[in-house]
């Protein structure tokens, strides 16, 4: 899959590039606002690409198969515990607007949760493709991975951060299922996971406004003032349906003056409907849908089990990111602090996006070449009857 990691490749620099001239236009004001300095954000943002890209080069040049060794995935499940816990020791962890997500390093914030989701996609992978590993028995394909998500599950919702206990779950469980084992099996724990946020969203008031914001933006009498619950959502779909066509012009928005929160960040997407049009937000979900399809591809065609659940989570993870922040900027879904990969500000956010990426032109640059007339066998291991074998 020569050719799809070469593509895959031209589309991240197209989206990183392009994040880096997107922030150049609308984070100005955040900038001159909160640091004093309108490039503050700019040149922020050009350095966590530069850091992103050396970690995406490191990662690639790895064999995947080096992941798979026992005294490194005993290292992976101390890092996970260290980072779920690093957030909230006094003096090291950083809190914000009420969320322990983050950990502080000499003036550097880090936010662990995004390392942690790669790693967890790290640790599925190795255990569902394991020799010898009946993905069918429910201790081995069910139980023992649903508790280590739940593990991590619980570190994310002290923090609390409701998102990445979502994406946790929707990621590693499409893992799940592309490795083989009985659906029966998750079926218990799917119910009594969506029980629990469905009480966590009714007891908690933030939350519920998320949710109920959505149902009724249409109708919400304070969705036109700061206080609003709808008021980032109505303000997101104002900046979209304002670039029309073509846009407004680069640099030349309206809402980046203090009018949408976050425009910088979670909202980058709208910012970008606005300055540059409808022509240039379906050109962005193209290149995502592209991204997806080159990632499916490298997997499909991986060299190992292992590297074909890896490539397959890294996939996911990076194209359902996507869809839920697009889903959030057009109001069909609940707002939440999930970064738009390559294009929202962050240096978590990018340098963990450029990560996976690593793991994914690692995989695709060790792909056998496809003997053309020969039919592939994917059933080498006849106990494990799945795709990935």
């Amino acid at each position: 899959m020569k050719w799809a990691t070469a593509i895959l490749s031209l589309i991240v620099l197209g989206l990183a590039g392009f994040g880096i001239a997107v922030q150049a236009s609308i984070s100005n004001v955040q900038g001159e606002t909160l640091v004093g300095n309108p490039h503050h954000f700019l040149l922020q943002q050009t350095t966590y690409f530069l850091i992103a890209l050396l970690c995406c080069i490191i990662v690639a040049v790895v064999d995947p198969e080096f992941w798979t060794k026992k005294e490194i995935i005993v290292l992976l499940c101390i890092a996970i515990l260290i980072s779920l816990v690093s957030v909230h020791i006094p003096g090291f962890g950083k809190s914000t607007k009420g969320s322990a997500r983050w950990i502080s390093m000499k003036g550097v914030s880090i936010q662990p949760s995004e390392f942690v989701k790669l790693l967890a996609i790290l640790l599925m992978a190795w255990w569902q493709s394991r020799p010898g590993c009946l993905n069918s028995s429910f201790k081995q394909g069910a139980l023992i991975p649903i508790i280590v998500l739940g593990i991590i599950a619980l570190g994310f919702l002290s923090q609390p951060d409701f998102g990445s206990v979502v994406m946790l779950g929707a990621v590693n469980l499409t893992i799940m299922l592309t490795a083989g084992f009985r659906i029966r099996h998750i079926m218990p724990f799917v119910a009594i996971a969506l029980i629990g946020l469905s009480i966590l969203i009714a007891h908690d008031p933030v939350r519920r406004a998320r949710v109920t914001s959505v149902l009724r933006l249409n109708s919400d009498k304070t969705s036109q003032t700061t206080d609003g619950d709808s008021y980032q959502l109505t303000q997101s779909l104002s900046a979209i349906a304002s670039g029309r066509l073509y846009g407004v012009g680069f640099g030349k928005s309206v809402f980046k003056q203090y009018y949408l929160p976050e425009n910088h960040t979670d909202f980058v997407f709208a910012m970008i409907s606005e300055e540059l049009g409808f022509i240039a937000s379906i050109a962005c979900i193209v290149l995502f849908l592209a991204f997806m399809w080159c990632g499916l591809m490298i997997a499909i065609r991986a060299p190992s089990p292992f590297t074909r659940l890896l490539a397959f989570g890294m996939t996911m993870h990076l194209s359902m990111s996507a869809g839920v922040n697009l889903g959030v900027v057009t109001g069909l879904l609940p707002t939440k602090g999930l970064a738009l990969p390559f294009l929202s500000y962050g240096g978590s956010s990018l340098v963990s996006s450029l990560i996976a990426v690593g793991f994914l032109l690692a995989t695709g640059w060790r792909c056998p070449v496809r003997q053309h007339g020969r039919k592939r066998n994917y059933t080498d291991n006849i106990e494990r009857k799945v795709w990935v074998s």
